[in-house]
């Protein structure tokens, strides 16, 4: 990590240790790092939720690093299939991964997400009926769309229900993008 190193040591001299790096110190840096190793793989998560004109850039630059780098560079990246980022990685090899992929995965996770929120008193005060658990669950698994986060936001929501006509009222009008999930916890704050 010397270059890292290098970097701290000279900003402390000039009395700039707590300055951020240019885009192109931070490409420079990358660049040096991935030749120390003799592979590096680069992983990004939730690439799609990063605004279109930084990911743009971002991408850019991994693309500069690949091709420069002395060593092997191999980038790592989950996203949704927006298309700026499909042509970005369009002469890369890539494995397509589909919501319905991990369906099963996802009503487990809700089915025990729900059980926590019944056993904690969250949702319903924990007095819920196997019939509504069912519907809530077969519901999210539905409108989730591969997304766990959503299912959590989904949960959370519903556990701030007060009876099951109001949790049954809401289920199909909950939010179906992690967007409008988030504008409605900014809503509900403010």
């Amino acid at each position: 990590m010397k270059p890292v190193v290098d970097i701290y040591n000279d900003r402390e001299k000039k009395g700039q240790k707590n300055s951020r790096l240019t885009p192109q110190e931070s490409q420079e840096l990358l660049l040096k790092l991935t030749n120390i190793y003799p592979m590096t793989t680069i992983c990004l998560d939730a690439l799609d939720e990063v605004n279109s004109e930084s990911r743009t850039r971002l991408l850019k630059v991994l693309k500069l690093v690949i091709d420069k780098s002395k060593t092997l560079v191999k980038i790592f990246a989950t996203s949704r299939n927006d298309p700026d980022i499909l042509q970005q990685f369009n002469a890369f090899p890539r494995i397509d991964v589909h919501p319905d992929d991990n369906f099963g995965d996802i009503q487990a996770f809700i089915n025990m997400e729900l059980g926590h929120a019944i056993s904690d008193g969250r949702l319903l005060l924990g007095d819920v009926s196997p019939n509504i658990k069912h519907e809530i669950c077969d519901t999210l698994s539905k409108r989730a769309r591969g997304m766990f986060q959503l299912a959590v936001l989904q949960i959370t929501y519903l556990c701030q229900m007060d009876t099951e006509r109001d949790v049954r009222d809401n289920l199909n009008s909950l939010p179906d993008t992690l967007t409008k999930a988030y504008e409605g916890i900014y809503t509900r704050i403010l």
